[in-house]
């Protein structure tokens, strides 16, 4: 399950409208609840014939030219540093700057200190040239003038401000080296070649999950287009309406005419109620829905990824885990990948 947990606070308040729509089971044996319980989905939608749907894998090569790069990304992150409080900085040095600014006599800005690579433009070119050739240690004077069209701060817009950097220390790099050393004290492997053979697997496995991902959206916008609906959920369709408003329609050209909003978010409304039928129906037909019990489960196992137990949730958002996905609709995502693995015939 690939969720990010945000905007907890939220999550109480949203329960009580939820449960309005659908309920919330608490017996272990029964069913989730789904949005679309309330309605009969035999006469909102005919599914397409999806006996068909199967997917056979292609044969995946790895070169080992895609095996180097993604050992220079791991032993990049593995990189250590030491900190030299000696010399002079040069284009291409990592360093750690801690700096003032000053506007018309007053302070403006503080940093306490951050890295910046000399050469990359993150600095401004004036800043740059003021540092270059400086020793570690010293406090740089110097000043530019800030756009016009400086939008974080447009109080300093086209004023000169000055600022006082201070050079704390250049970091010394160490990318370690891909030898029996580094793969046993980073790994479970013991040999330069059982480390590029786990690579590998892992290089496979994420082409194999981009495929799949490729795949299930072809098939699943086939299913939704051969399948047809009956009757559009009035409720459903306010449901996204109200969606489309509160999520887009800030987007949309500031001239662009009513009716002309009216009809996009109509489009929007019946397309997304028509993915939503198409799957519901087909967790339906397949008995997807897991009961409260299996639910549960995998909420547990997705907590554990973010070091979190069923107890910490609870205690920090006063939400369980179950209430919160109940309320944010996660198990449509849950059901998502339950259809996949049957449309495509491959475990996800």
């Amino acid at each position: 399950m690939k969720k990010n947990i945000k905007g907890f606070a939220a999550a109480a308040m949203l329960l009580a409208a939820m449960a309005v729509c659908f309920g919330c089971s608490s017996a272990d044996s029964d069913k989730v609840p789904t949005p679309y319980d309330e309605y009969n989905l035999e006469e909102c939608i005919r599914l397409a014939d999806y006996s068909g749907y199967k997917y056979e894998m292609p044969e995946i090569s790895v070169t080992e030219e895609e095996i180097d790069q993604h050992v220079q990304v791991l032993l990049k992150e593995e990189t250590t540093y030491d900190e030299i409080r000696t010399g002079t900085v040069k284009d291409g040095d990592k360093i750690h700057i801690s700096y003032t600014a000053d506007c018309e006599g007053e302070r403006v800005f503080t940093n306490e200190g951050y890295a910046v690579t000399m050469g990359k433009g993150y600095l401004s070119e004036e800043l740059e040239a003021a540092l270059l050739g400086q020793d570690v240690g010293a406090a740089v004077e110097t000043s530019t003038k800030i756009p016009e069209d400086f939008s974080m701060n447009p109080t300093l817009a086209g004023k000169e401000v000055v600022y006082t950097i201070t050079i704390e220390f250049i970091y010394d790099e160490h990318i370690p080296v891909l030898d029996e050393k580094f793969v046993q004290n980073t790994s479970e492997y013991k040999t330069v070649g059982e480390y590029r053979e786990s690579v590998r697997r892992l290089i496979i496995e994420e082409k194999m999950e981009d495929m799949l991902d490729e795949q299930f959206e072809t098939v699943w916008t086939k299913m939704v287009n051969e399948s047809e609906v009956l009757e559009y959920p009035e409720g459903a369709l306010d449901t996204e309406r109200l969606y489309f408003y509160s999520s887009y329609s800030a987007q949309l050209p500031a001239d662009a005419e009513q009716a002309e909003v009216e009809k996009l978010c109509e489009e929007f409304a019946k397309e997304s109620v028509k993915q939503k039928l198409v799957l519901y129906a087909i967790a339906e037909a397949e008995d997807l829905v897991p009961t409260v019990k299996e639910y549960k489960a995998e909420l547990n196992e997705y907590l554990a990824e973010m070091d979190f137990t069923e107890e910490t949730f609870e205690e920090t958002y006063s939400v369980s885990i179950y209430e919160y996905a109940i309320a944010n609709d996660w198990i449509s995502d849950y059901l998502y990948g339950e259809a996949a693995e049957l449309l495509m015939g491959e475990e996800r």
